[in-house]
């Protein structure tokens, strides 16, 4: 943990010096929604028979963009974010016959920060590309689907489940996207997590596994 402290101290540390630096300009505020393609990567139970598959998923927000020069500006805000994954598949141990078809819905309230470069230097409008970082946190973690157990399906959409993953997560992420001169804009982006999400040993069949998720953002200063 070390390290993730490193980390969001960091980007705090950068919020403060660009925003001081940001030649008095006012920033914008927009709202952002998309979709998301997301999966979890990491070691998982070597068995043919089961599948890790990535879902859909969406996430909506809003977001402050600070403009420090021509070229580039900084971009803050907050998401809420549904990620996770699914498996299906079976698992024959002796005596036992063990069918699923499950989908893991994580929700994560999403915190990123990014440095936008405008290509074109006509900000803030025109195509740009933009890296950052994200300090996330898991707010609910449910399983939905059903399983089937010598010959009996059992349907299950339980409680949250959260506890059993680490609630924080870090995570970088590159992007390109294009602003209109009217405030609409939309981005392309890949979140790459830093840290493990698995808490205990074994979860669903997961040892240990990160956050993965490619992104299509849609959004608008107001």
């Amino acid at each position: 943990m070390i390290v993730s402290r490193k980390i969001v101290a960091l980007l705090f540390l950068m919020i403060f010096s660009i925003t001081a630096n940001s030649q008095g300009l006012a920033p914008r505020f927009g709202l952002r929604a998309g979709v998301l393609y997301t999966d979890w990567e990491g070691e998982k139970v070597i068995d043919d028979m089961i599948a890790y598959q990535g879902k859909t998923g969406g996430f909506i927000g809003f977001y402050s963009v600070w403009e420090f020069s021509t070229s580039f500006n900084l971009e803050y805000g907050l998401n809420v974010s549904l990620k996770g994954f699914a498996m299906n598949g079976q698992l024959i141990i002796p005596g036992v016959q063990l069918a699923a078809d499950l989908k893991n819905h994580s929700v994560y309230i999403d915190v990123p920060v990014a440095i936008r470069w405008l290509i074109n230097n006509d900000s803030p409008s025109g195509v740009f590309i933009k890296g950052g970082v994200q300090l996330s946190y898991l707010a609910l973690n449910k399983i939905e689907g059903n399983v089937l157990y010598n010959g009996t399906n059992f349907y299950g959409d339980p409680e949250s489940n959260a506890e059993e993953l680490n609630r924080f997560d870090i995570s970088i992420f590159p992007g390109v996207g294009y602003q209109f001169t009217n405030g609409l804009h939309f981005q392309l982006l890949y979140e790459r997590g830093l840290l493990n999400i698995i808490k205990d040993e074994d979860y669903l069949g997961l040892t240990n596994a990160i956050n993965s998720v490619i992104k299509i953002q849609i959004g608008i200063d107001l």
